[in-house]
């Protein structure tokens, strides 16, 4: 009778073993999944960075232009003003 209990008591032991190999297993292929779904999840984030940059580089340059219009609509408007006082200076020195 001491041997059927020891018998029934390994073979429960043996099968809650089994049982936690089945859950252990199962973990590993949900660590896997996860694994794989984190290294997808990296690569987009590389790609988007990469995107990001892009657009605020064309931002960058988007923002620039108006100033950049703005100094050549100045140096325009600077230069006629010289030419403007230089002819009245000539003007006035040709006259007298």
């Amino acid at each position: 009778m001491n041997l059927e209990a020891e018998i029934e008591q390994l073979k429960y032991r043996i099968s809650k073993l089994e049982n936690n190999e089945e859950a252990n297993k199962e973990m590993l292929r949900s660590l896997i999944e996860v694994t794989s779904a984190v290294s997808s999840m990296q690569k987009s984030q590389d790609n988007m960075s990469g995107k990001i940059d892009k657009i605020d580089n064309r931002l960058t340059c988007i923002e620039l232009e108006p100033a950049k219009k703005y100094k050549a609509l100045s140096y325009e408007i600077l230069k006629y003003i010289m030419i403007f006082i230089l002819g009245g200076v000539l003007a006035f020195f040709i006259k007298f």
